[in-house]
């Protein structure tokens, strides 16, 4: 006997029925698993370099891990489950479709800007806490020429003319604001 004989006769006979059903609920509990984990990623890494392409992902890969073990636990390689992988693609492709089209509202941007003194400092965050939703101070870099500052913020408004009235601040020699939602133009 040999290893093409035992694959025929024991891995093809032993293809099993699938229910429609069955595989549209194991993929449903997935996507609630996988939203689960985009939920977590999302809120636990949010900052500016978020990636909501890698964010779909996380879902998407639940789907098909799920999809693949409903085909290796029916057989060893899956063979004869052609209906399991059209029904399975065609909800993981609705599902990326629906979640794929949605936006975050919520740009991150940073702020750099530089000054003379630690008194100008705290006049441009004064400034900045009055002018936007929230932010937090990412680095800040003290030399012989000043001050560089560089914050993480969130806009109240889609107004960004703080900035502009940062330069105000006598002793605030530049700032530049950069938005960033954590996706590369190609």
């Amino acid at each position: 006997m040999t290893f093409r004989d035992i694959f025929k006769s024991g891995f093809l006979e032993s293809v099993t029925e699938f229910s429609v059903v069955d595989v549209m609920l194991g993929l449903l509990f997935s996507m609630i698993i996988g939203l689960f984990i985009f939920v977590v990623y999302k809120k636990t890494f949010a900052g500016v370099m978020y990636s909501s392409g890698f964010a779909m992902t996380l879902i998407g890969l639940s789907l098909v891990t799920t999809l693949v073990i409903m085909a290796v636990t029916s057989n060893v390689i899956g063979a004869g489950m052609i209906p399991l992988a059209v029904t399975g693609s065609a909800f993981i492709g609705v599902i990326l479709l629906l979640f794929a089209n949605r936006k975050v509202h919520d740009n991150p941007y940073i702020l750099i800007f530089h000054c003379n003194t630690q008194e100008d400092e705290k006049e441009a965050l004064r400034l900045l806490e009055e002018s936007v939703r929230r932010y937090a101070v990412k680095s800040k870099t003290v030399n012989k020429e000043g001050i560089e500052l560089t914050a993480e913020l969130r806009l109240k408004d889609k107004s960004v003319s703080f900035v502009n009235r940062m330069q105000d601040i006598s002793g605030v020699f530049s700032a530049t604001l950069v938005s960033y939602n954590g996706e590369y133009m190609s």
